[in-house]
This record gives structure tokens, sequence and C-alpha cells, in this order.
């Protein structure tokens, strides 16, 4: 019972240390996760452009902005 109390500790002191207390530091994560979100996303779309050979319509797309 001893080492799964410390074991318990352990992972909590884990889950502290990673998800801080700190507003900022809790927020750190969920930034990350939207730009590789962002990031996958934009990288699919690019992929599935070349794979059905629509990449001009996409750059005059942008070109309008």
């Amino acid at each position: 019972m001893k080492l799964f109390n410390k074991h318990n500790q352990e992972n909590q002191n884990r889950w502290q240390y990673h998800h801080g207390v700190d507003a900022e530091l809790a927020f750190k994560p969920h930034i990350s996760g939207w730009l590789s979100a962002v990031l996958f996303i934009v990288i699919l779309l690019i992929t599935l452009e070349i794979s059905t050979g629509t990449m001009s319509q996409l750059i005059e797309f942008i070109h309008l902005f």
C-alpha cells in the first residue's frame, strides 16, 4: 500500500508539473494543439490539391486576398 501511495503521489506531481497551476502554463498546451491541428489541416488540403491537380485554382484563390 505504501508503494501505491508513493506511485500515486508521483503521478499527481507529474500531472501538476505538466498542467501547471499557472493559467499561462495551462494554456500553452492548448495553443500548440491548435497550431498542430491547423498545420495538419493545411498540409492535408495541400496534399489533396496536389493529388486532384487543382493547385492553380487554390493559388488564384489565395491571390484574391
